[in-house]
């Protein structure tokens, strides 16, 4: 390797990596703005993904450019001498990129059209950015499926998706790129079968044949997932050589054909009455009004971009990439949720396509420049992989949780209702102070149940929630000052006269008897006291203990030590402690073992 190669790499290399801080610094940006627009509902990514993706789309179309701008620059450095030619280079860069969160491949976006990112210029420093063009508009009128079509179009991207074409058995040992070409001189390079070359026929009418040419090279691949599935046919239909699709193949080619001749040709096809024969033929009179669309659109009739005097495309190169792992959509049901996983399976990783990119020139792109885009493309989209993973599980995480809570609280809610009827219904009617404090204790405890279930649900995957939650708790303490001691010790013997039915924690009544305890404090007391009390009354031996509580202004401690049969501290008493440790990071609630038979339970609450 000559000392100018050496240089040349290095070169590339710097500007590459240049090109990846820059994609990088924009998409912390983007994952920032995700956060941003999504506290508190982060879940809500997955529910509604259009509305997720006009939130990142100017970051996502920042990001796009920013990649463009790097592959033109490195071929500028890898390719200098097609830049010294009296015309500018033409260079289109249509990503394809396919999101884990959107749950589909993204592009650039202005408005409800998506394009690439188009570069014209002589050199990096000097150049005209653009988006829509000739080939960018027929992509949509002649590829992309509409639901109101007769016809769901071909298209190579979706093929090579599917179908993952191979040069040999081994799964991993992709096609790695495939060129289409009007150059003569373009070849496929001797030793390096994974780069495929498609030289494209010439001649007056020769792009009506084109979708046939590619047709051919597609299903000559040896190695494909589906065999049987021949292109143009749709087979993530299921119609594998079936009639109907047999009886489409020449329609699809054409299309193909057309979106093609937007590419290549600076003037309108000259197979008009072919295309309408075979569409009047097949009885697609919605086909036909949206070509007849087409030929009316300004941008689409422009055949060549003739009027920006930008110079002509000649080469087509898509490269593919090998998948990536990512975790399949959570199989939760809800009102706008795709619950479709793949495997069935929602707890395993699994492979999933990363996507393509495809690059159209005005020269041609030589095998160092397709080798080293594929590979930063790919890490850039591995980058981008990376972040919407890491967006999935913070997600997932809070709804494990939020899954983990709903096990046990729908069995502590229906005991909580069937004792709260048994206990108040029959003395409904009845206003004397036992029927009233059962009746008063009984609806705080379910205040207490759902603080709690509301709490472990919402708060982990809403920072807002989770804020107002511990506000609130602290507020409910703080706003009796010192009386909070009289306040727990009365609220203890309420739990032990109505749950318990025996006194196994003795407490001093320290408030005078018309005090009157403020509900949301009488709740917060509950939701701290109440399991520890319970499990040490269904737990212990007849013998008595202290109830201990330690209060300062910005400490809240309470205590029970005792002698127990049983070392557990109860489902519910562990998801006190997971909503004040995890959730709210206000405190604890921990079941320590003191030797012997003694445990002791304990609640401590940072005031501050």
């Amino acid at each position: 390797m000559a000392k100018s190669d050496f240089l040349t790499f290095a070169c590339v290399q710097q500007v590459l990596d240049q090109g990846f801080q820059q994609c990088m610094e924009i998409a912390g940006r983007m994952y920032e703005q995700l956060e941003s627009a999504y506290q508190g509902s982060v879940e809500k990514t997955s529910s509604d993904p259009e509305a997720l993706r006009g939130s990142l789309q100017p970051s996502i179309n920042d990001l796009y450019r920013a990649m463009t701008t790097t592959l033109f620059t490195a071929l500028h450095v890898l390719q200098p001498k097609d830049f010294r030619k009296a015309k500018p280079v033409n260079f289109y860069f249509l990503p394809g990129y396919h999101s884990c969160l959107v749950r589909r491949r993204i592009f650039v976006r202005n408005e409800t059209r998506d394009f690439g990112v188009g570069m014209s210029g002589s050199h990096p420093d000097d150049v005209v950015y653009y988006n829509d063009c000739c080939h960018a508009s027929w992509y949509h009128y002649a590829t992309r499926p509409e639901q109101e079509r007769d016809i769901l179009p071909a298209s190579p991207y979706h093929w090579f998706g599917y179908q993952e074409p191979r040069i040999s058995e081994k799964p991993h040992d992709l096609v790695a790129s495939l060129t289409f070409s009007t150059l003569p001189s373009t070849r496929e390079v001797k030793g390096f079968p994974e780069h495929r070359v498609l030289t494209l026929s010439s001649g007056p009418a020769a792009s009506s044949v084109w979708g046939k040419q590619v047709a051919r090279v597609l299903n000559r691949m040896p190695h494909r997932r589906f065999p049987e599935w021949k292109f143009p046919d749709r087979g993530d239909k299921g119609h594998f050589g079936q009639t109907p699709e047999k009886k489409l193949r020449r329609i699809r080619c054409l299309l193909i054909s057309l979106w093609m001749h937007a590419v290549f040709e600076i003037e309108e096809p000259m197979w008009w009455d072919e295309l309408y024969k075979e569409m009047e033929k097949r009885k697609l009179p919605k086909l036909r009004a949206t070509i007849d669309a087409a030929r009316k659109d300004e941008i689409a009739n422009e055949w060549g971009d003739k009027s920006e005097h930008r110079s002509q495309f000649k080469t087509w190169t898509t490269i593919a990439l090998h998948k990536l792992v990512a975790p399949p959509p959570d199989r939760v049901v809800g009102s706008k949720r795709d619950v479709h996983s793949g495997d069935g399976n929602s707890q395993v990783i699994y492979p999933q396509t990363i996507g393509w990119a495809t690059f159209l020139s005005s020269v041609e792109l030589q095998l160092p420049f397709i080798s080293v885009a594929r590979h930063w493309v790919r890490s850039v989209y591995g980058m981008l992989r990376t972040a919407e993973v890491a967006v999935l599980l913070r997600e997932r995480d809070a709804l494990q949780r939020a899954t983990e809570t709903v096990r046990t609280l729908p069995h502590d809610t229906h005991m909580l209702v069937l004792q709260s009827n048994s206990m108040m219904l029959p003395k409904i009617d009845s206003c004397d102070p036992i029927s009233i404090r059962d009746r008063k204790y009984a609806l705080n405890k379910l205040e207490a149940h759902t603080l709690l279930a509301h709490t472990l649900c919402v708060a982990p995957i809403d920072p807002f929630k989770a804020n107002r939650a511990r506000n609130d708790i602290r507020e409910a303490i703080k706003q009796v000052g010192q009386d909070i001691v009289g306040i727990i010790h009365r609220v203890v013997q309420n739990i032990q006269a109505v749950d318990s039915n025996t006194s196994k924690v003795s407490c001093q009544d320290l408030l005078r008897p018309d005090f009157e305890i403020p509900r949301k404090t009488y709740a917060a007391t509950l939701l701290l006291v109440g399991e520890m009390v319970r499990n040490y009354c269904r737990h212990s031996p007849d013998a008595e203990t202290q109830l201990i509580v330690n209060h300062s202004q910005d400490q809240l401690e309470i205590m029970i030590e005792g002698t127990s049969k049983s070392p557990r501290e109860g489902e519910s008493f562990n998801l006190l402690h997971n909503m004040l440790s995890d959730v709210l990071n206000m405190g604890e609630a921990v079941a320590s073992h003191l030797g012997e038979d003694r445990y002791q339970w304990k609640v401590h609450i940072n005031l501050q």
